[in-house]
């Protein structure tokens, strides 16, 4: 449901009770001032990799949520990794063992 739209979708289908129902609280909230804000951020990271213990550079997507300028939560969406043994097939292998130690990092930050 894209609440910015009107209330038909683009195959020109109405939209069901619930949605309806759960835009009307949007507007409503939104009026308020009181709608909590999503967005995604994305960052460069240094970082050492815990499988090839070599520093390698990573770049991580975040899904945020935010109410009045403040971060109620932080959640890692995708990271992208730049280490150039890890681009050349059958150099090296990836178990990922990096993304619980960014994962906290995110979280530490808030």
């Amino acid at each position: 449901m894209d609440p910015k739209g009107d209330n038909m979708r683009a195959s020109g289908e109405d939209y069901t009770f619930s949605e309806a129902f759960m835009f009307c609280l949007w507007n409503k909230a939104r009026k308020r001032g009181k709608v909590m804000k999503h967005k995604t951020e994305r960052e460069w990271k240094s970082i050492v990799c815990p499988e090839l213990k070599e520093k390698t550079l990573v770049m991580c997507e975040w899904d945020c949520t935010s109410e009045k300028g403040r971060t109620l939560k932080k959640t890692l969406k995708q990271i992208d990794c730049w280490n150039p043994k890890l681009a050349e097939f059958g150099q090296a292998d990836c178990n990922w063992g990096c993304e619980r130690v960014i994962a906290k990092m995110g979280k530490e930050g808030l």
